[in-house]
């Protein structure tokens, strides 16, 4: 009998990385504990739910912004908001500059058509934030008061079925970005979106199910022959809403977790669904899905969570989140998050600082320094680092 093939060197690398296409699915708005899949008892993601039964789910991702022009350059780069470079931080939509390094830039150089499917006014604001895009198709916009208000996702998701369908049908590996506005306000009271009730929340929860509705089409795309066994799916949003958890409505205010706290799944040809309950940032997801396609992300500050999609757990982390002051809001807040579940958030404008215990109170309620003093001393003093290396 021919001889056995040797075994595997021990040395070699658990994780070995394929010319994937890739489509990002980012959800703007959307809060994990508002999905089926995240334990909701409200049927808001049917669809998106039976989808990830064939993902690699993670349970504990923080963003690194509450709003969509500090988080999705954010995303983009990799890096903290914060750390990017900005021709004016301090501005309502902020444009970037040519030396910060983007998802698209790193793609399009390794050799992917890049793209985006998208419907919404800030894409033409953001300077900078179009670079490394072959073809952005943005159309749909208007104002943004417009962009707030109008319905687009019945519309967006025959746009980029079309396009993955193009895209597939040639030979060059693809990255392909689909950016669903709602379930942002203005909550409108969609024709084909399941009913709740008349309340803020129950409107938030109907626009999420119109969503969803909307990603079937998108979901029996992806999974045709050709296209699923080599195109990986990643599903996030760039940040959370707030329901007055600590009085306020909405977003773009606060570091609390209704306002971080995101989704994310990632389904990958041949990788086994499970979950992953580490420690995650959404600056993690450029230095993953590089590494993931044998690409290099240098200047991203997240780091790379493919050890979690073969199983093996991800090395404890300290992980941060910024609300920078911008005219229509002033107030600066920084917060940061630990493995462990401990978690500090200060005011920076009015020098307040709070610490939770995540484990033990996840709405974020009870001050411990009201008992402690001392309580997270060293996760203080890392925000503190954190603060002082912020170049302004």
């Amino acid at each position: 009998p021919p001889p056995e093939p040797p075994p595997p060197e021990p040395t070699a690398p658990r994780y070995a990385p394929k010319r994937f296409n890739v489509v990002f699915i980012l959800i703007d708005t959307l809060r994990p504990d508002h999905l089926g899949l995240y334990g909701y008892e409200r049927a808001t993601s049917p669809n998106l739910d039976a989808w990830a039964k064939d993902a690699v789910v993670f349970d504990d991702v923080w963003a690194q912004a509450p709003n969509t022009p500090r988080s999705m350059p954010s995303i983009f780069t990799g890096r903290y908001p914060s750390r990017i470079q900005w021709v004016e931080r301090y501005a309502n939509y902020g444009s970037l500059k040519p030396e910060n390094e983007s998802i698209f830039e790193v793609f399009q150089a390794g050799g992917w058509r890049t793209e985006v499917v998208s419907a919404h006014w800030y894409f033409e604001r953001a300077g900078g934030i179009k670079d490394g895009v072959d073809l952005w198709d943005n159309q749909g916009f208007t104002t943004i008061k417009e962009s707030n208000t109008q319905t687009i996702a019945h519309e967006l998701t025959p746009r980029a079925v079309a396009r993955i369908e193009a895209l597939s049908a040639g030979e060059q590996p693809f990255f392909l970005l689909v950016h669903y506005f709602e379930p942002h306000g203005r909550y409108m009271n969609q024709p084909s979106a399941t009913v709740f009730g008349k309340e803020l929340v129950d409107k938030y929860d109907s626009e999420i199910s119109y969503v969803d509705k909307h990603l079937a089409p998108l979901f029996a795309a992806l999974d045709k022959p050709g296209v699923k066994e080599k195109t990986t799916v990643v599903i996030t949003a760039d940040h959370g809403e707030a329901f007055k958890e600590h009085g306020l409505y909405f977003h773009g205010r606060t570091v609390y977790h209704e306002e971080l706290r995101v989704p994310l799944a990632v389904r990958v040809p041949g990788v086994a669904p499970r979950r992953v309950p580490d420690l995650t940032g959404l600056i993690d997801l450029l230095p993953s899905l590089a590494e993931h396609v044998g690409l290099k992300a240098a200047r991203a500050q997240g780091r790379s969570f493919l050890p979690a999609l073969k199983g093996d757990a991800l090395p404890a982390r300290t992980l941060f989140g910024e609300q920078l002051p911008y005219p229509n809001y002033q107030t600066h807040m920084v917060g940061v998050v630990r493995s462990d579940g401990l978690r500090v958030v200060r005011n920076v404008t009015d020098n307040v600082t709070e610490v939770f215990d995540l484990k033990a109170d996840p709405k974020e309620k009870t001050n411990l320094l009201g008992a402690d003093p001392a309580a997270a001393e060293d996760l203080r003093q890392a925000l503190d680092r954190f603060l002082d290396a912020d170049p302004g």
